[in-house]
């Protein structure tokens, strides 16, 4: 059996350790006075730093529009999205058991008599999946499959059946969106004065047959 790891990376604070990009706070130096909405008269001044609420607004970057020749301050419009690579971990793993201590075939929800032999009706059993499986590895696979484990949303697992006999090591290449397009010769489409009517519109609800 093969294992294959998933991981989604994104962009982080070196610092803070979080996801970018960071919040910025307003900030006010001491000493500064606010208007209070009348002429000639200002608000009460400040002896400390003053730092806002950390709820303002997403940190952005500056650039030149285009149009007017103007800088303009961009932010994000949606959460950062993550990176998806995809590579082969562990080949030619030996699977030992499949299935817990405790698994047992449970009838069906609804079971459908089959006729036997002699004419008499059997009810079919249906076995539920298993939730453990235990494999044979080398110590330093086993620190990876824990590592995967543990990485929660940002890693996952999938197992991959070999052949019988089948011990071979194949070197795979790590797969990305980039892969993917230069391997198997998928252009990037243009951006083209005309388009199909009505739009062409992707639920990703409904699986594709």
């Amino acid at each position: 059996m093969d294992i294959l790891g998933s991981l989604l990376m994104v962009d982080i604070d070196t610092n803070f350790q979080s996801k970018l990009p960071n919040l910025s706070v307003p900030v006010t130096p001491p000493g500064s006075a606010s208007s209070s909405g009348t002429s000639g008269s200002t608000g009460p001044t400040t002896s400390s730093l003053t730092i806002g609420s950390p709820s303002s607004s997403v940190q952005g970057r500056a650039e030149i529009d285009p149009t007017f020749n103007q800088p303009i301050y961009v932010v994000p419009s949606e959460p950062q999205r993550p990176r998806l690579v995809s590579q082969t971990m562990i080949q030619d793993a030996v699977v030992l058991f499949v299935g817990d201590a405790n698994s047992q075939p449970v009838p069906s929800a609804s079971p459908t008599p089959v006729p036997a032999a002699n004419g008499a009706q059997t009810t079919p059993v249906a076995v539920q999946p298993p939730s453990v499986i235990t494999l044979v590895v080398t110590p330093q696979d086993a620190v990876t499959l824990n590592y995967l484990m543990l990485a929660g949303d940002g890693a996952k697992i999938n197992l991959v059946l070999r052949s019988p006999g089948d011990d071979n090591k194949t070197q795979t290449q790590p797969v990305t969106l980039q892969f993917v397009m230069d391997q198997y010769n998928i252009p990037l489409p243009s951006k083209l004065p005309y388009g199909i009517d009505p739009r062409i519109e992707i639920s990703t609800s409904t699986p594709i047959p």
